[in-house]
């Protein structure tokens, strides 16, 4: 278990690095595939919130999460979902697992 939490978290920083290289400095690569397909339609689709916003970037970044969010939704429903029915299946089987481990600690000792 200890080596997936380590793999785990040396994943995460991985990923943590890599994003965090994302710059809106000009004079930085704007021609990269992070670049083109995920910071600017991000950063035109807020520009243009701001702008119906009077140029309030903090509405404009409310909303745009809000929209992600709705989109994302029907994914996480369905996750939910069949966490649920995973779980209705866990409290079926619970008294079956029960009594087979009562079994096998009376086997033990």
């Amino acid at each position: 278990m200890k080596k997936k939490n380590i793999l785990l978290l040396i994943m995460i920083a991985a990923l943590f690095f890599a994003l965090a290289g994302c710059s809106m400095d000009p004079s930085q690569n704007t021609d990269g595939f992070f670049y083109i397909y995920l910071i600017k339609p991000f950063t035109t689709f807020i520009e243009w919130i701001a702008s119906l916003f009077g140029g309030n970037y903090g509405i404009a970044i409310i909303v745009t999460t809000l929209i992600i969010r709705a989109a994302i939704m029907p994914l996480n429903l369905r996750t939910a979902k069949a966490q649920m029915g995973m779980q209705s299946k866990m409290a079926v089987a619970k008294p079956e697992i029960d009594e087979i481990q009562a079994r096998l600690k009376r086997s033990n000792f």
